[in-house]
């Protein structure tokens, strides 16, 4: 009876530990940053879980109507574009999409940053786990921003 409850033991003690880890499985360690380009400096950073996901919306400056962007965020830190969505068809047209307007369009497009010159005019603001910034008046008009993540150093 009594070699009967290392087994037991054993169970109980790899269901504790488990229920430890799982919970954090899938932190690998990446921060989301919007950063100057010029000259370098993070002007913004979240750590992270992933995956993620974030969305820019801004003003095309050819046809002046909005365009939505959804972006994910993989389990290794990377980048992808996934849908778009736009006031005009036009615009997503001159993306070389054929969708009606305010549709989103599927894409799976893999990007290493996101850089864009955020100007007043652009209305570029960006959504990241229920945070909103108006990217358009946090920074002059002008400025090169880049979107990125970046994997945290093991300590």
């Amino acid at each position: 009876m009594a070699g009967e409850r290392g087994p037991v033991k054993e169970f109980i003690f790899l269901i504790v530990l488990l229920a430890i880890l799982i919970p954090t499985a899938g932190q690998a360690g990446f921060s989301f940053q919007i950063a100057l380009v010029h000259p370098p400096q993070v002007l913004w950073e979240k750590s992270i879980t992933t995956p993620n996901l974030f969305s820019l919306a801004h003003r095309n400056s050819i046809y002046g109507v909005l365009v939505w962007e959804a972006f994910q965020i993989d389990p290794e830190g990377q980048l992808w574009l996934s849908k778009i969505k736009a006031e005009s068809p036009s615009v997503l047209e001159y993306y070389g999409l054929e969708e009606s307007r305010n549709t989103w369009v599927q894409q799976t497009r893999k990007i290493d940053s996101l850089k864009i010159r955020v100007t007043a005019n652009g209305e570029f603001r960006l959504e990241f786990n229920q945070e909103k910034i108006n990217l358009s008046q946090s920074v002059p008009d002008g400025t090169l921003l880049e979107i990125r993540t970046r994997k945290i150093p093991d300590k």
